[in-house]
This record gives structure tokens, C-alpha cells and sequence, in this order.
């Protein structure tokens, strides 16, 4: 059997050098291969920033959550 996971933000957007980080979590904890886990977001508008979008700033303390 093969294993995924689906990683979802409640964030407008990600990008690789957030979601990369994410996904060595996710595979030290599950024991799933990092080519086996999708992060993706919700593109909700009223959640903090994780990158510099439409004149938003990153939202450090968020991203290091």
C-alpha cells in the first residue's frame, strides 16, 4: 500500500520555501516520503501571509507555526 498526505493552510497562498519545510515535518513524523505529501491552501483572504502577495508581507511568527 502506498501512503500520501494532503496538507492544507488556511492561508491566501504558499510558496516552495515555506511549504518545503512543512513537508520535512510532516515526513519526519509519519514516516511519509516528502514526494508523497501535497501542501496546498484555501485562499482565504483574512488569514495571515505566508509570502509577499498583492502587497501583503509575510507574516514570520504564522510561517514559523
Amino acid at each position: 500500500q502506498t501512503k500520501i498526505a494532503l496538507v492544507v493552510l488556511d492561508s491566501c497562498g504558499i510558496i516552495r520555501e515555506v511549504a518545503d519545510p512543512i513537508k520535512e515535518l510532516a515526513s519526519k513524523a509519519t514516516g511519509i516520503p516528502t514526494e508523497r505529501i501535497l501542501v496546498s491552501a484555501t485562499h482565504t483572504h483574512s488569514a495571515p501571509s505566508t509570502w509577499p502577495a498583492l502587497g501583503s508581507r509575510i507574516d514570520p511568527e504564522y510561517v514559523a507555526l
